[in-house]
């Protein structure tokens, strides 16, 4: 075959060529070098999944008095991306983990909020006034409901009520005056002091597993089987696995026979698992009525635990609870679809016990 001879030019066309896509690659260089890193971690990849967006994370912001539009495009804008980069999200811990970008993006949208609120933009109010709106009237009154639904309750004289998780006491004294029961008769159980003169304080030591034990064990003497009344509200996710058992079974052995328990917690039955979507819920209440963010990448990571209505269900009878299917019914819904029609995002229920065995 004869190769048709090149041109005399070739050999100076070539070199350009060399030299031009030289400058091209230098300037690539240069270029890339000039855009930020975008952001990686778990902020952007939770609060992007299409899914906690729309169901979760939108209901929640908005009732907290912002845009949940502006809210989510200021995250967009943070992150560098409105859609997550990754397929593999699960929503575990085990699976992701926080780094500092998390905590820049959480510090953006700290300041992001104060100009929002400064600027009247959003809703001014404390979390006091967000999380305990009537001061627990509300509470109180489905509290009323469940003890006379579908029957009464059969309370001997004189009635005696328990907060387990009681914090600032307010649910717990709009029960007490609802009832009108006696400062002695209101116990209000917490890992730190509760200082309030309404109430009969006690703490519980959540140091080791026998620690807490043994801070539970203290309380039944005088207490056990004489509470009508037990509640607990959006607590059980804080406390870990090897002092549920614990709690649980205390809360059985407290209550007098024909006597309640209503807890109130967060479901975690659906895809992408809600844990991590729930913890960072924790920090932006924070970010919110606290102007504060994480400093460091491991703040993200609360040590909490939430579990599916069906799971929390089958815990409590473990240690010795019976579920009351009749007064979990609430507005003629169980538990599951109360989670299921929840409109606050972190798919809340209510379920009720008795004393078991």
């Amino acid at each position: 075959m004869v190769m048709a001879s090149l041109p005399p030019a070739f050999p100076a066309l070539v070199a350009q060529a060399l030299i031009s896509h030289g400058r091209f690659e230098s300037g690539f260089l240069r270029l890339t070098e000039d855009i930020p890193t975008m952001p990686s971690g778990v902020v952007c990849e939770t609060w992007l999944q299409p899914d906690i967006r729309r169901k979760s994370l939108a209901p929640e912001v908005s009732s907290l008095g912002i845009s949940a539009g502006g809210f989510v495009a200021e995250i967009a804008r943070l992150c560098g991306y409105d859609a997550p980069v990754g397929t593999n999200y699960t929503g575990l811990w085990r699976d992701s983990h926080p780094t500092q970008a998390d905590v820049q993006v959480l510090q953006g949208l700290t300041k992001w909020t104060k100009k929002q609120r400064d600027s009247g933009e959003m809703k001014k109010q404390t979390w006091q006034a967000y999380s305990k709106p009537d001061n627990g009237t509300g509470l109180a009154g489905l509290v009323r409901y469940v003890a006379t639904h579908p029957t009464n309750l059969t309370v001997a004289a004189p009635m005696r009520i328990l907060d387990f998780g009681c914090g600032s006491a307010t649910d717990i004294l709009a029960i007490k005056s609802l009832f009108a029961v006696k400062t002695e008769d209101t116990l209000c159980l917490d890992i730190f002091e509760v200082k309030n003169s309404e109430v009969t304080p006690f703490v519980l030591n959540a140091s080791t597993d026998s620690a807490y034990q043994r801070s539970l064990e203290s309380i039944l003497g005088g207490n056990a089987a004489t509470i009508h009344v037990a509640i607990s509200m959006v607590t059980f996710h804080h406390i870990v696995q090897g002092q549920r058992r614990s709690a649980f079974s205390f809360l059985n052995r407290v209550l007098a026979d024909g006597g309640i328990f209503i807890m109130a917690d967060w479901d975690n039955s659906v895809l992408p698992d809600r844990t991590i979507y729930y913890d960072l819920e924790h920090i932006l209440m924070g970010v919110v009525f606290s102007n504060s963010a994480p400093s460091m990448p491991d703040q993200l990571k609360l040590g909490t635990e939430y579990l599916s209505v069906d799971n929390w269900k089958r815990e409590a009878q473990q240690a010795g609870l019976r579920y009351s299917a009749s007064r979990s019914k609430l507005g003629g819904l169980g538990p599951r679809a109360q989670a299921n029609r929840s409109i606050s995002g972190n798919r809340d229920f209510n379920i009720v016990f008795e004393r078991g065995l």
